[in-house]
């Protein structure tokens, strides 16, 4: 919708270093944060993500009230979010 997307029941946020990190298995626990996704996100078809498990990647901007991730990656790990 005109509100943007948000990713919920999202981990804990971790700083990528000088490589990228595997891909999480699709039986990574689900954490209790909620991130709005801002950026190109048509690019990325975001909206096929919609109730899927992903793995986003981005910059995060701390936000009031939610923290803000500037996307530049998402990948899905699971077809369904249980």
């Amino acid at each position: 919708g005109s509100d943007g997307f948000n990713l919920a029941r999202a981990s804990e946020p971790q700083a990528l270093l000088e490589r990228m990190p595997a891909v999480p298995s699709a039986d990574t626990p689900l954490g209790t944060k909620t991130l709005k996704l801002i950026g190109t996100l048509d690019e990325f078809g975001i909206s096929s993500h919609e109730g899927k498990k992903v793995w986003a990647k981005g910059l995060l901007n701390p936000g009031d009230p939610l923290d803000l991730l500037n996307l530049t990656s998402i990948t899905q790990l699971t077809a369904a979010c249980d």
